[in-house]
């Protein structure tokens, strides 16, 4: 007969893996990462005024607080925040930036 708890035994850390990754925490860990890299390639002009909003499939998706923000990441500096963030986000493959305006913003420049 078989003791009620002689069951199959799992390496300590094998179980602590399943139960990290099902509350979600190497997705937090990696936001974190994420948003630090941005804000180190951002600088401190888009300290407080960007935030990393997502990623998936390789894309880098950033919301920005005013428009002309937008245009000047989109349009000027695109290129060279992807080298930045290549080199200090290594551990992820980043093809793309997406930049949106967020949430709060998209009513018009004149609502403050």
């Amino acid at each position: 007969m078989e003791e009620p708890f002689a069951r199959k035994t799992y390496a300590l850390k094998k179980v602590l893996r399943a139960v990290l990754k099902r509350a979600g925490l190497p997705r937090r860990k990696a936001a974190g990462e994420l948003a630090d890299a941005w804000d180190a390639a951002v600088g401190p002009g888009g300290e407080g005024r960007t935030n990393v909003a997502g990623y998936r499939n390789g894309v880098l998706t950033v919301e920005v607080d005013r428009s002309e923000l937008l245009m000047e990441l989109e349009g000027f500096r695109k290129r060279e925040l992807l080298k930045k963030l290549s080199r200090s986000a290594s551990r992820y493959i980043i093809r793309d930036i997406r930049f949106r305006l967020r949430p709060e913003h998209k009513g018009g420049e004149g609502e403050r």
